[in-house]
This record gives C-alpha cells, structure tokens and sequence, in this order.
C-alpha cells in the first residue's frame, strides 16, 4: 500500500517537475537568445565602452587645463639653460603627478608619464627621470603637432611602441603657445577600467592602418584577436573611414566596433568589443532551481505518500488480523477501531458478525450504564440490571444452576425467544453464543465488581439480554 502510494505520488511530481524544468528552460533560451537584441546589445555596450574611454579622456584634458595656467608651468620653459629647464620640468612635472595620484579621477587608472614638451615638441623633462629629455613627442603624434601651432587641447592613442592613452594641453605665455603638458596611461588599465564599469565584457582598441596593433582590456583572450582578423580588419576600416558603428556576427557571438572620435583625427583607432550569443552566460543554468524544487516535491511526496499508506494500512492490517482470528476460532473477538475513515467500516463488521453469531450488541458503559437515550423504556431496561427488579424465582434459577447448565438454559432461551418472534436462528451455534456469553460476563462483573449473569426478555420484536447481578 504504501509503495504504491508513494509510486504514484512520486510519479505525478516527476512529471509536472520536468515538464516546468523543460517550459522555463526553453523560455528562458528563446528569451536570451534573439539575434536582433543581441545585436543591439552588443552595439550599445560597444558605444559605452567608447564614450566611457573618451570621456576620461577629456575630463584628463581638463584636469592638465588647470595645471597649465598655473604659473609654475611656463616658468619652467624661461629658464636660461637646457639643463635648468630639464631639472626644472622635471620637478614640475613630478608634483603634477603626486596631485594626480591624490585625485579620484585617476584611482583606477593612474598616469604613468608625465611630460612638459617645448613649442616644438620636443620633451623638456619628464617625472621621475632624466629620460627622454630631448625626444620628439610631435614627429609621432599629427594632432599634438596641430595643437602646438594653434592651441587647445586634445588626446590619442599611441601603438607605435608605448601603447598609451595621452592628454596634452598647450602651454601659454602672454596669450602664445610656448610649449604642451601631457599625460600618459597605460592603455591597458583604460579599456579595463571602461569595460568593468559599463558592460563588464571583454573590449579591444585597434587601429583600420594596422590591425595587428591590438591593445585588449584584462579577461580579454585570443578569440578577440580572431575575431578582429580576416573579415573583421575589412570591417575596422569601414568604421574607421565611415565613422559608424557596426556589429557583425562570428563564432563567438557579435563583435561590434565603435569608432573613438574623440582620438587624433577621428578616423583612425576603433573600439571592438565581443558580445556573447546569448544575454547570459550560461541561460540553462536559470532552470536548474526547477529540478532542485523538483528533488524536493519527490522527497516530500515520499514522506507524505509513507504517512498516508501508514494511516491507511495499519487499520486494515487490523482488521484482517481480527478476522482471520476469528476464522479461527476466536469468536468473541470484535473491533475497536478508531479511525476516521474505516472506524464506520468496524463497527459495522462488529454489528454483522454479532447478526450471524444470534448476539445483541452491548450498550452498557464500562460502569453499566445503557448508552442509549434516556427514555422510559431505556431507563427500565437499565434498572432491570437490578436484582430486585427480576423475578424471584428466576433469581434463584440464577443462582443454582453450575456453568454448563446455565449456558445451556440461556441458550436455549436466546433460540426460543428468537424463533417465537419468527427470527432465524440456524446461524447462531452453542459454542459461539457460550464464548460471547463469557466475554460479556467477565466484562460486566469487572465494572460491577460482582458476578453477573444474563437473562432473556424479549421487548417487542426485540430479544434482549439484561445482566443480573448474583450471589457467588
């Protein structure tokens, strides 16, 4: 009983489970899995990824603004000597560097170079060393050259050895430019920082005249240098020259390209980044709770499917136990069952089998009390279990017969009544009736605390049997 019970229950959780886990699953794949939002997608965190390494950018631009209006600054390029001028930049630009490292702006991406250039472009001193002191900063940068003729502001990207993102800003003396401030970072740091702080997805800087010049931000592996060759270098350029932004697919996913605007002449770096095919990493995992509410449904269906059956077959297993004693032999055996759905059940075996064995059921309380209503019929029959209410000499009749005799004579008196009354009787065996006359003899005189025997009265179309307290 109870393996079936569990079977059952077990099954028809293990179904309704897999056929959620399989609905969401699907769900969640076609819902994280379209190829036109996922190219949307992969286009707008390129653009963030961009705007993001541009703008600091600028805000670097800014910052060196400031730094170049300060007096300090063109001073250092009126002294009389290169080399008070190259001790004097240096200085200079060491404390602009210390201001940096205290400024928010730069904590996660902190310049590395620090440089005061001449009006032609030549490096005057640098942070930290004596370095470089002399080296052309304009003959590799087309924009920094235009700057120090016109003035103004602006940044790019070196690839040629160092790969940098710089700021530089001119230097003016009585409204002329007599020099340029300029910062560098490692370029590596800046697409790192842009990428965990927009999309967290791996971003590359390459350049559409030499796509082999791949700087990529930390996390990024070689798919993206795969990504950005053969088909991909035709669609750097594209960017590059157009000035649009573009997404096309590959093994990987979607690698979209944003042009960096803000960068030298604006047609020359790109910013790539590769999108996966899907808006998360691994979309069937988010079904997986599914089959862990679906372990739990069985564990729970097995507990309950044990509780039921045990509810269940206990009350049988004792019914049948009692039955099958009573097949052999045990006739005054009857059930006290309490139970909310087979207690109706063995009461009514009690009622059939005191029908077949010729008895009346007992509905005396354990004190002798009649269980039925108290009405005037009741109340006599319940005072007849008095002595004085039975006949005298049927008292001593009572009294004076030994056992054998008075199972006999209550016997015959019980088949008597019935058959007077036109009941059958052939069912009803002395053997039987003698053991049940027992049973209720031995529970009477314990409640009584005297010995009881039974007489026969028949009470309209009823034979009843009245205990009577006796001597002995």
């Amino acid at each position: 009983m109870r393996l079936k019970i569990i079977a059952v229950n077990a099954f028809v959780v293990a179904v309704v489970g897999l056929l959620a886990f399989l609905l969401c699953r699907a769900s969640i794949l076609g819902a994280v899995s379209k190829p036109e939002q996922l190219q949307v997608q992969a286009k707008r965190a390129a653009e963030g990824a961009a705007s993001r390494v541009q703008l600091e950018a600028r805000e670097a631009e800014r910052w060196l603004a400031q730094k170049a209006d300060e007096t300090a600054t063109p001073d250092v390029l009126d002294l009389a000597t290169p080399a008070a001028r190259g001790e004097a930049a240096t200085l200079r630009a060491d404390r602009i560097l210390g201001e940096m490292r205290a400024s928010p702006a730069f904590a996660r991406s902190m310049p590395t170079l620090v440089a005061i250039l001449d009006a032609s472009g030549r490096v005057v001193g640098r942070n930290g060393s004596s370095l470089q002191r002399g080296e052309d900063f304009a003959g590799r940068d087309a924009s920094l050259k235009t700057l120090l003729a016109s003035g103004g502001s602006g940044s790019d990207i070196w690839a040629d050895k160092d790969r940098f993102v710089t700021s530089y800003v001119s230097i003016r003396k009585q409204g002329k430019v007599v020099g340029a401030l300029l910062s560098a970072r490692p370029l590596t740091d800046v697409l790192t920082r842009a990428a965990e702080d927009t999309t967290g997805l791996p971003v590359a800087v390459t350049f559409s005249g030499d796509a082999s010049a791949i700087t990529k931000s930390a996390g990024a592996d070689v798919a993206m240098d795969t990504a950005l060759g053969g088909s991909g270098k035709d669609l750097v350029a594209s960017v590059a020259r157009d000035g649009q932004a573009a997404v096309a697919p590959n093994e990987a996913g979607y690698l979209a390209i944003v042009p960096l605007m803000a960068f030298g002449d604006g047609h020359h770096g790109v910013l790539a980044l590769q999108h996966p095919s899907s808006l998360v990493a691994d979309p069937g995992s988010l079904a997986w709770p599914a089959l862990a509410a679906l372990a739990v449904g069985l564990v729970l269906a097995m507990i309950a499917g044990w509780l039921l059956g045990s509810y269940i077959s206990r009350p049988i297993n004792e019914l049948e136990e009692g039955l099958l004693s009573i097949l052999n032999g045990q006739t005054d055996r009857r059930f006290e069952l309490q139970h909310a759905e087979l207690g109706g059940l063995a009461f009514r075996i009690d009622q059939l089998l005191n029908e077949f064995m010729g008895l009346e059921e007992d509905t005396t309380d354990a004190e002798g009390r009649s269980s039925k209503p108290p009405t005037a019929a009741n109340f006599s029959e319940a005072m007849a279990v008095d002595a004085t209410a039975i006949d005298p000499q049927r008292m001593a009749l009572l009294t004076g017969m030994n056992d054998a005799q008075y199972f006999d004579w209550l016997y015959r008196e019980y088949i008597a009544a019935k058959e007077r009354l036109g009941q059958p009787t052939g069912h009803v065996t002395s053997e039987a009736f003698s053991a049940r006359i027992r049973g209720m003899e031995q529970e009477a005189s314990a409640s009584h605390g005297r010995r009881i025997r039974y007489t026969v009265e028949v009470r309209g179309q009823e034979v009843t049997l009245l205990a009577v307290p006796v001597a002995g």
